[in-house]
């Protein structure tokens, strides 16, 4: 089994390393400012130190940061060095075998991915959350806890689809777009846009 290695020692970070334990894969753990920070008492290294490993090319890297874009650039960093960046999944997430599931893609504990759902890149599937059958769910985009896709759902790249928040059968989110938490969409959203609400029409 591959060794992993989880970028990012924060909230976030201990919740991936959570997945791997739930899974029995080691670990190293990463991080920008790695002073005094640990996962589960796995100190953490600067990625300088990490990439100067004679093996550091043995391990698959997870990227533990919550921010879309900084995501997106790891990932591409990351990639553009020869690492791979497999997709990881807590051994209490519902997955079906028709999901397609991109590379790193983290899926949290408890998440359901329903059948023929399609998620991107980097993508993150929070704690509790709902894809459901023949959603899309675009590249580094974030479903946050107990936010539910209801079937046919298209999401963007780079949105963020708020804690709790639903979207109803067969709608659209578009790109860059934030859906606050505890909204009901329940009709198309462009992209670049901050919504909020039951159901989802005030800007933020």
């Amino acid at each position: 089994m591959q060794k992993m290695a989880i970028f990012g020692a924060g909230g976030h970070g201990a919740v991936v390393a959570d997945i791997l334990e739930s899974r029995g894969i080691s670990y190293l753990v990463i991080d920008d400012m790695p002073e005094k920070k640990a996962l589960n008492g796995i100190s953490a290294m600067a990625k300088e130190e990490f990439l100067s490993l004679s093996n550091a090319k043995e391990y698959g890297i997870l990227l533990a940061i919550g921010d879309n874009a900084v995501r997106k650039n790891l990932y591409t960093f990351f990639v553009q060095n020869g690492f791979c960046l497999p997709f990881v999944s807590h051994s209490s997430a519902i997955i079906s075998k028709s999901a397609k599931i991109a590379d790193g893609v983290v899926v949290m504990p408890n998440a359901v991915i329903n059948a023929r759902a399609k998620i991107g890149k980097g993508a993150i599937i929070n704690t509790s959350s709902v894809v459901e059958h023949d959603c899309s769910v675009g590249d580094f985009t974030h479903i946050a806890p107990n936010a539910t896709l209801c079937g046919g759902v298209s999401v963007g790249d780079f949105t963020h689809i708020g804690a709790g928040s639903v979207v109803i059968e067969g709608k659209s989110v578009g790109d860059y777009c934030i859906i606050g938490a505890g909204s009901v969409v329940i009709s198309a959203i462009p992209s670049h846009k901050k919504i909020v609400g039951n159901p989802a029409k005030r800007e933020l």
